[in-house]
């Protein structure tokens, strides 16, 4: 193997000297020697011929050995290794030659062809395990940056490392925005909470992690994504920082979302349907009784609704439910106001944070609406038009339940038919 080798000394003797050393050493390799005794001179023709290794006097006058170096390393990104050459050795010279990128020094009283040789190996091999490793490392930057799944990983201070494109994409920031910068830097105050709450989490339990998150998009759109992350540990076996994947599973909640709806919803009429109020309402009491809230339900059933459906047939007993449905549906102004049907033609209106009074009042509405559709019925003894009956009870205290109050409301319902429907009755 042939190596080419640059002495840089002011003093050409101290460049024969080590030259004749290198000759004469017994080596496996051979030596093209190129020989400076003026610095500025070498570093242009260093900035063109690139060598294998340098000697370099620390002390010249024209320019000394650490200003060389940093002027050779700014002129071209070299990664030559540099051996200063110095007069006499201390700890001071030793820790400046390393701060300035110097591989070793040698001090001149003590040159040898073997010890110049041992020298300019090592410096060699840890040039060429260092090109070996930084190529190592870009190729693993092209394949983490050509990966579609967004990645980034932090040290364990949580201080950001690096990422890909897919994660500049997702945050919204480039890389230079993000390395360097914890999640306080990046993320407004919520989620800069929730992933900082959950790094602890995994750093105080070493190992993986995966949790879905919610959040707003471009253009308010909401996004679902799950973040997978684990620890990695350093040479020491040491827990060094955290590693993450973001999947995108905004398409696949919403598809849940909307099968869960349809399993909820009823399908002739399109309100929600009798399996919500048993999976639902429970809940949504429970937050009224904690939050010191009444909560009231109206009970709604069509008057003589068999008859209207033996008179004019089942699609249009079906239209008939479906705009009903709808009216009581509009009728209820408020977002945290449902309906649900219940059963046949029977329906629930469920009102949270509303006592007897609203409840009264949102009932009379119900009523006229419904008046108004003025959908004909010549089988009804009662009205020319299709009418319904109500009743109204309240839980307003945590001693009541659920299904208490639905019995109540049937119980007020049933008063309301009693008295000859088309009514609103309230049970005490």
């Amino acid at each position: 193997m042939k190596y080419k080798i640059a002495i840089i000394d002011d003093n050409p003797e101290e460049i024969v000297r080590i030259r004749k050393m290198l000759i004469k050493a017994n080596s496996k390799h051979e030596y093209l020697i190129f020989e400076f005794t003026n610095p500025g001179e070498a570093l242009k023709e260093l900035a063109k011929n690139i060598m294998d290794c340098i000697f370099l006097d620390y002390n010249c006058p024209e320019i000394k050995g650490l200003e060389f170096i940093q002027k050779f390393i700014n002129v071209k990104n070299i990664d030559t290794p540099i051996i200063l050459l110095i007069g006499h050795g201390n700890e001071k010279i030793a820790v400046k030659s390393f701060e300035n990128e110097a591989f070793d020094y040698i001090i001149k009283s003590e040159i040898s062809g073997e010890l110049l040789e041992k020298t300019i190996i090592r410096g060699i091999e840890k040039r060429d395990f260092e090109r070996k490793e930084k190529t190592y490392n870009e190729f693993i930057k092209t394949i983490i940056d050509l990966m579609p799944v967004p990645l980034f990983y932090k040290d364990k201070k949580r201080i950001f490392l690096g990422c890909n494109r897919a994660f500049e994409d997702i945050v919204g920031k480039s890389k230079e925005e993000i390395i360097g910068k914890t999640t306080k830097d990046i993320f407004e105050k919520e989620k800069n909470k929730k992933f900082t709450y959950m790094d602890k989490q995994l750093f105080d339990n070493p190992g993986t992690q995966m949790y879905e998150y919610e959040y707003e998009g471009s253009n308010d759109e909401k996004k679902y994504v799950i973040l997978n992350k684990t620890t990695y540990k350093n040479s020491l076996g040491e827990v060094d920082g955290i590693i993450g994947i973001i999947s995108d599973i905004t398409d696949v909640k919403k598809r849940e979302l909307e099968l869960a709806g349809k399993t909820f919803l009823d399908s002739l009429t399109g309100i929600l349907n009798r399996r919500y109020f048993d999976e639902n309402v429970e809940n949504e009491w429970k937050k009224c009784v904690r939050e010191q809230k009444s909560i009231t339900f109206i009970m709604i059933d069509i008057d003589l609704f068999k008859s209207y459906n033996d008179y004019y047939g089942h699609p249009e007993g079906d239209n008939c439910l479906k705009k009903i449905a709808q009216e009581i549906k509009v009728s209820l102004l408020r977002p945290s106001d449902i309906v649900i049907r219940y059963g046949g033609e029977e329906f629930v209106a469920i009102l949270p944070d509303t006592n007897i009074e609203g409840a009264l009042s949102v009932a009379q509405r119900i009523k006229e609406n419904i008046l108004r559709l003025a959908i004909k019925n010549e089988a009804s003894t009662i009205n020319d038009f299709v009418t319904v009956s109500q009743g109204i009870a309240e839980i307003n205290n945590k001693n009541n339940s659920v299904h208490k109050c639905l019995i109540n409301a049937d119980k007020a319902l049933y008063m309301a038919k009693e008295n000859g429907r088309n009514e609103i009755k309230i049970c005490d």
